[in-house]
């Protein structure tokens, strides 16, 4: 690999890696650009059309003239570009140093006034022991966080700081990565249009049985949740980027999209043909099944909706988030189909890495904050971007978790809903800290200059609403929330 110069070709076979940028000299094949564009359906390439190193060959053999190689491969470059992003996130003041700034000041100038006004050492000396270290109010915030952060790490979310905890609460912008975030990696049949749909699934499974391609399986998973069994084939052939043609049981099963059909010089009736565009339309992948040169009818296949998808959308939605948005590398028609499923404000797809990043970076000029979603190598510069990054941790890239702000362990899409809760009831806690300690403060000025409190007392009121702020911040460890 060190020895690659741009310019030269490069031969890339079954089940390896592009180790350059370059374009297609030769060859055809199909490609699973997951790491590039988030889309898990494998991509058919052929000659003259652009490959990014990354990307796994996952049938076929292609002759690559290098255009790019290195650190200048547009992985790398976006891997850079995750660095200086991380580079320049500042962090917030914390409230409570300024509060306890003021506090300070409010308590030496009050300990002079009362030395002043009352000519008494006692009184002076109450009021100084009273405010003389402002450690209850940094505790205020401190210890909220920390217990909060405790608490969600129990419930399998890391949370890398105080901050992100702070602002996801109040977050009025979420964008969502697609695959592996909003859906599963794992392709299920939708729909089924045909006039019989069990002969469809029996020939259909009969003729992927062996297939290892994802469609395959989810053709097999639904013909098995239907009862039916398929029937070994005898001979089968995969065309690249276009599906699979069997013989079973003497007879010849043709099952891909359109363009095969085409090939084989299958025609489509108009019902069959309006089936696939309008499954098309909606976000489904249409593959068409043939026997014997008959269309049997078309299958829509899809990505599962992760389970709580919907419902956290809508909780989100129902607790003031005012902007939901769809950011995707996958297909338009695809994005854009689950989008109006889900009731989303905004669909971006068919985007690199670079311009989710520029989307994320658009958004949060227009929302007071922004909360990003995703999974995959593909997303960690859109996350890095964002005020709050957060990683579905299960399945997703080391990438993606390492930059991002909080991190779900176990890909749980509702501990969003917790952490969000968890967020609020935080805040709720350190304004009840604040309150808290503010107030003895005073009180305890008020009367130690009065001569009501001895200095052994103003010590105590100190020890006591420190403690109280210990307590009061304590109850976030067995938070639940609703």
């Amino acid at each position: 690999m060190a020895a690659l110069r741009a310019g030269d070709l490069v031969v890339i076979r079954t089940c390896e890696k592009i180790p350059v940028d370059g374009e297609i000299e030769r060859g055809a094949a199909e490609l699973s650009e997951a790491a590039i564009t988030g889309r898990q359906e494998p991509v058919f390439k052929t000659l003259g059309e652009r490959v990014f190193a990354g990307s796994y060959l996952e049938q076929g053999v292609l002759y690559v003239r290098a255009h790019e190689v290195g650190e200048d491969t547009y992985l790398a470059r976006i891997a850079a570009l995750v660095d200086a992003s991380l580079d320049r996130k500042a962090p917030l003041e914390q409230r409570a140093d300024a509060l306890a700034a003021r506090l300070l000041k409010l308590g030496t100038l009050s300990t002079l006034a009362t030395l002043v006004l009352t000519q008494s050492l006692s009184r002076a000396l109450t009021v100084m022991l009273v405010m003389s270290c402002p450690c209850s109010t940094i505790l205020a915030a401190s210890t909220a966080v920390s217990a909060a952060i405790h608490n969600a790490a129990r419930r399998q979310i890391l949370v890398k700081g105080g901050v992100y905890l702070e602002q996801i609460g109040t977050a009025q912008c979420w964008c969502f990565d697609k695959t592996g975030t909003l859906t599963t990696e794992t392709p299920e049949v939708a729909e089924v249009v045909s006039g019989d749909t069990e002969q469809l699934l029996f020939w259909a499974a009969s003729a992927e049985l062996h297939n290892p391609h994802a469609l395959a399986h989810a053709i097999a998973q639904r013909a098995a949740a239907q009862g039916v069994e398929p029937e070994p084939h005898t001979l089968s052939e995969q065309i690249l980027g276009q599906g699979v043609k069997a013989r079973v049981q003497g007879r010849t099963v043709t099952i891909g999209n359109a363009r095969l059909l085409d090939g084989e010089g299958v025609r489509l009736n108009r019902q069959f043909r309006r089936a696939g565009e309008e499954l098309s339309a909606r976000g489904l992948t249409a593959v068409y099944v043939t026997l014997d040169r008959e269309v049997l009818g078309v299958l829509g296949i899809r990505h599962q909706l992760r389970s709580g998808a919907r419902e956290t959308l809508d909780a989100l939605r129902t607790g003031g988030v005012t902007h939901l948005c769809l950011i995707s590398g996958d297909e338009p028609a695809v994005a854009e189909g689950l989008s109006r499923e889900l009731g989303l404000d905004a669909c971006h797809a068919g985007l690199l890495p670079r311009d989710k990043a520029e989307i994320v970076r658009c958004l949060q000029r227009e929302h007071e904050t922004l909360a990003m979603v995703g999974d995959g190598v593909n997303d960690a510069l859109a996350l890095s971007e964002a005020e709050i990054g957060i990683a579905m941790g299960a399945g997703g890239s080391e990438v993606a978790i390492e930059v991002a702000d909080i991190a779900l362990a176990d890909s749980d899409i509702r501990k969003l809903l917790a952490v969000r809760e968890l967020s609020r009831a935080t805040l709720r806690t350190a304004d009840q800290n604040y309150a808290f300690a503010v107030g003895t403060d005073l009180v305890g000025i008020v009367f130690g200059a009065l001569g009501v409190l001895n200095p052994a007392m103003g010590g105590m009121i100190h020890i006591a609403h420190t403690l109280g702020i210990l307590v009061n911040s304590s109850r976030l460890l067995g938070y639940r929330g609703e």
